[in-house]
């Protein structure tokens, strides 16, 4: 079978635009896969996995939905990744932003390019045909599957809801290979990236989206160290130490009763041995720890590159930073959609200002669209949208919203164990109030008084 000259990246709210996109191509003598059965819910299928590994060159028609959808930034990554091995990625990729700007596109390799504008005219749609075919004619062999070799972690194949936050996670790759990239990107030291934000924001979920979407750019596999509970700079220091001994006797290395600092090294010329780039993940790092402890999180090796995340960094800690804030409106919409199942204009509007009013934090949205589901009342979803103000109290107040029944005790609760409640029996099915002296139902206590202010109505951050 020939391969395809191009394959057409586009998300399910642009059909029409590449409907012209499509013919112009064709018109060309250009070969085009278009996965014509997408749906805005669809995900990543094995038929995507082989027209992509099939063409020679990826066209993204870049609209700020774009990013918001996970099949979306599967095949531009994946796309940019293979084209990687052959040279500047930007021989292979090539972008139609329909956009007034290209503030939402990623990578910055693809920001900084020549993309082509929205085609208003037939010649537009000639020139973007044009330059694709001298791309393709460019192509010796089509893209390619970049082999994936690293079993996955575990966390890593759990069901998780995740939305957008693809310039963050972009961000993350550039900040790792810094070293990598060219003059014009600053560069680091240390393959090191931090991600930083108030609790509750989606640090964790970043970092395990970024660890899953970049996987094959790490053949020697994911790593997770998890200092949670580690409060003080000797907290994390222990815990993360027994994270290194741990990965020694995975590795077959003998400790004995060598240092911390010892079983840290020998680690470190092991992998340096195996020389497989691996991702180091180092989550929930206790926050305004002193430079020389974050020194220590450090591997020691050009074959590790770290993320961590953290609520707050040092300053005299020269590290790049990706700092985490709230949903854009249009990651809001997406989630919404993923949830509710529901693209009505009129209830994308009005989770469009609930992003405004809480300042697009995850949790809200999410609670709030979770118990909207299955709701259906006299003044419509938009309607209760409109009505959920951006209180803390005002979130969760109303029960009668709530997808799964919450016990009387638990609506007679202060407004943070309520909040809490509720958040672990929509999400989980569980009773925060059997769980209260587990350490997770306390972290996520924490996190919550964290964002709300310990009980008392305030604003979203």
């Amino acid at each position: 079978m020939r391969p395809h000259d191009v394959f057409l990246s586009f998300t399910w709210s642009d059909t029409a635009e590449v409907n012209a996109l499509e013919s112009a191509l064709r018109a060309a003598g250009l070969r085009v896969f278009r996965d014509r059965g997408i749906d805005r819910f669809d995900g990543v299928t094995e038929k995507l996995v082989s027209a992509l590994a099939e063409s020679k060159v990826l066209l993204a028609y870049y609209s700020r939905r774009f990013p918001t959808r996970y099949a979306c930034q599967w095949e531009l990554t994946s796309a940019f990744l293979a084209a990687q091995r052959f040279g500047d990625p930007r021989r292979r990729v090539l972008v139609v932003n329909p956009e007034p700007d290209g503030n939402h596109i990623a990578p910055v390799e693809l920001a900084d390019a020549a993309y082509f504008g929205r085609p208003r005219t037939e010649r537009d749609l000639t020139r973007i045909a044009e330059r694709v075919a001298e791309m393709s004619r460019e192509a010796d062999t089509p893209l390619g599957a970049v082999p994936s070799t690293a079993p996955l972690l575990p966390r890593l194949l759990r069901p998780r809801r995740f939305v957008g936050r693809y310039r963050e996670l972009w961000a993350v790759h550039s900040a790792l290979h810094a070293r990598d990239l060219p003059a014009t990107t600053p560069r680091t030291s240390a393959a090191l990236a931090v991600v930083r934000g108030p609790a509750g924001l989606g640090k964790t979920s970043l970092a395990e989206q970024y660890a899953f979407l970049f996987r094959d750019a790490f053949p020697g596999g994911v790593r997770w160290l998890d200092l949670a509970g580690a409060d003080d700079p000797a907290g994390a220091l222990a815990r993360f130490h027994a994270h290194i001994r741990m990965i020694a006797a995975d590795l077959g290395a003998d400790v004995g009763d060598r240092s911390p600092e010892e079983v840290r090294d020998l680690v470190a010329r092991h992998l340096e041995a195996a020389r497989k780039p691996q991702l180091w993940v180092i989550d929930d790092v206790p926050p305004d720890l002193p430079a020389a402890v974050l020194d220590e999180l450090v591997m020691p090796t050009s074959y590790v590159r770290t993320v961590l995340t953290t609520r707050s960094g040092h300053p005299a800690w020269p590290a790049p930073v990706v700092d985490l804030g709230g949903l854009t409106e249009d990651e809001g919409t997406e989630l919404y959609t993923e949830i509710a199942g529901s693209a009505d204009p009129v209830e994308l509007a009005a989770v469009r200002r609930l992003v405004g009013r809480c300042g697009g934090h995850p949790m809200v949205l999410t609670s709030v669209c979770t118990a909207l589901r299955d709701r259906r009342s006299a003044t419509g979803i938009a309607g209760a949208l409109d009505a959920v103000t951006g209180t803390a109290a005002d979130v969760l107040r109303e029960v009668a919203i709530a997808r799964t029944p919450v016990p009387r005790r638990v609506r007679r609760a202060e407004p943070v164990g309520e909040l809490v409640r509720h958040a672990l029996l929509t999400h989980f099915g569980v009773d925060g109030q059997l769980l209260v002296r587990d350490t997770t139902a306390n972290r996520l206590i924490k996190a919550v008084r964290a964002i709300i202010g310990h009980g008392h109505p305030s604003r979203y951050p």
